[in-house]
């Protein structure tokens, strides 16, 4: 018998009945007949997607809207086996369609959908019609590049303005985005390009972090040797650096772009289509690396799952995330904000850098009312004294969303006292690229504890299991596994399905092995307590 785990037991935050009424969740659960006191409705609704995961996505399709060019005949097929699930089958879509046409003609479409701030100060804003229109210019400009269907691009920016616009003109070309970090070394994006097979990139010279620049050419430069496949190179002038070659290869991104098409519209794919392989950090052995593969249908439907449920973002927001366009969190809030209307602040460089204040500074001038971020990065400002964040006019906040690494309790009491107030609740979520999301995560439905996560994502199939793979019951440690696919699994290992099996579904194909070891209290709250195995 496993020893039941001990945490702080104190609830920290709760939501009053009136947020608590207002919440998307509580709306959601209401349209499927859902009801009753807030906690034990979503118990239900995380039993009923689990015992019937084909109600549950289509449900969440069609409460966000997602559309389809050709609808789906079956949400979910499984004929095939768990681990090989297909997903909206026979639909026809395109996540740029969804995250950015389909505001057309919606009061949506003249708000802001991008406000970038540079290291520098400069500034530069998009509404959705304005971003639609550039993404359309540029995937013209990849068309006449030849570049097509299927084919991989890769997506080495820091966290400017082109570096959205160019994901969704990837996306709108029904190619395959390719994220790249922008702290990247040339051993590291040989071995990526080499492994994806991308045929293109779409790059910056350069960027900014923390008042130091860094220079992409001179990366790519040294990693063109191991990427034989790759045919064509876009870039940005972002710092005003030349471009690396003069080869056919190379072309400027400001000649790239074609005039605007008001008849343009993101070519429909599969659904189930690839849109996004993810190279989490690893070794640069490209032998062990793993490329995490992300469908148009699938990534859009955990997004809105997660960031318009359970993190209850909405159209109003004004998102401010704070991290590399190369992580997951990158392609994460992008889509996120857009696909739910809302509008991302987009910040190059670093939250605290060059001056300690410069993330206050951003929340109070761009009134950001969601802000995301990494404990680690807040943790670093607990220790700093808090870079004078007293000083700053905090009021339009009302979400901070926890996500990327563990809470040291240091952190989390301080965040939640000098960034929270203590009237703004800290909502994680955690998960991991090859889920393509969250599997554990708070809601305004459920009180709060440090460090804690108070509930499973529903469709997630989350379950805490013995060595023997037996379900743990009430407190006890263990492992997490997922017992049901979910939409936002990876679909395989980028050219690798062998290894997808073994990696995930070997010890029982009927039981996802995530690895990582957790705990759950007498409560019913989630504490993870170290990584998953091999990561």
């Amino acid at each position: 018998m496993l020893e039941s785990p001990k945490f702080a037991s104190d609830i920290f935050w709760n939501a009053d009945a009136d947020l608590k009424r207002q919440a998307r969740l509580t709306h959601f659960m209401r349209t499927l007949g859902i009801g009753g006191a807030p906690e034990a409705a979503y118990a239900q609704l995380v039993a009923r997607a689990d015992a019937d995961p084909g109600w549950f996505w289509d449900a969440c399709i069609g409460y966000f809207g997602l559309r389809f060019s050709r609808p789906y005949s079956k949400v979910c097929e499984p004929a095939f086996g768990m681990p090989w699930t297909v997903w909206c089958l026979d639909g026809e879509t395109n996540l740029a369609l969804n995250c950015l046409t389909r505001h057309r003609d919606t009061p949506v479409w003249r708000k802001p959908a991008l406000v970038w701030e540079g290291e520098d100060g400069s500034r530069r804003s998009y509404t959705y019609a304005e971003l639609d229109a550039e993404v359309g210019r540029v995937a013209a400009g990849l068309e006449a590049l030849r570049i097509g269907p299927g084919e991989v691009v890769a997506l080495y920016m820091p966290a400017i303005p082109e570096w959205a616009i160019g994901f969704f003109a990837v996306l709108a070309v029904g190619a395959v985005v390719l994220p790249v970090p922008a702290d990247v070394d040339a051993a590291r994006l040989g071995a990526l390009l080499r492994d994806s097979g991308a045929v293109a990139m779409l790059m910056a010279d350069g960027g900014s972090s923390g008042g130091v620049p860094q220079d992409f050419r001179a990366t790519l430069a040294a990693a063109l040797v191991a990427a034989p496949a790759l045919k064509r190179v876009v870039t940005v002038r972002h710092l005003g650096y030349e471009r690396t070659g003069r080869s056919m290869r190379d072309r400027w991104w400001h000649r790239v772009r074609k005039p605007a098409r008001r008849d343009f519209m993101p070519r429909v794919v599969p659904a189930d289509t690839p849109a996004l392989v993810y190279y989490a950090p690893a070794a640069t052995n490209s032998a062990r690396l793993r490329g995490t593969v992300h469908t148009h249908c699938g990534f859009m439907t955990k997004m809105a799952l997660d960031f318009g449920l359970c993190l209850d973002w909405r159209t109003e927001d004004r998102v401010l995330w704070m991290s590399d366009p190369g992580s997951l969190a990158g392609p994460m809030q992008l889509v996120a904000a857009t696909l739910l209307g809302a509008t991302l602040i987009l910040a190059e460089g670093e939250p605290h850098a060059p001056d300690g204040a410069r993330l206050w500074r951003l929340l109070q001038e761009h009134h950001v009312t969601v802000l995301g971020a990494s404990p680690a990065s807040l943790w670093a400002a607990t220790r700093a004294g808090g870079y004078g964040i007293e000083r700053y006019d905090l009021r339009a906040l009302r979400l901070v969303v926890a996500a990327g690494e563990d809470w040291r309790p240091e952190a989390w009491h301080w965040t939640f006292e000098h960034v929270c107030r203590r009237r703004v609740p800290i909502l994680g979520c955690s998960g991991a690229p090859d889920l393509g999301g969250g599997v554990l995560t708070d809601t305004l439905l459920h009180p709060l504890k440090p460090c804690a996560f108070s509930a499973a994502v529903p469709g997630s199939g989350v379950d805490l299991v013995d060595e023997a793979c037996s379900s743990i019951r009430g407190a006890g440690r263990g492992t997490l596994v997922m017992r049901r696919s979910s939409i936002g699994m990876t679909r395989g290992l980028w050219n690798d399905p062998a290894r997808y099996f073994e990696s995930y579904w070997s010890r029982r194909p009927d039981l996802w092995w995530h690895g990582a070891s957790a705990a759950r209290d007498e409560d019913g709250y989630w504490f993870l307590t170290g990584p998953p195995s091999g990561a």
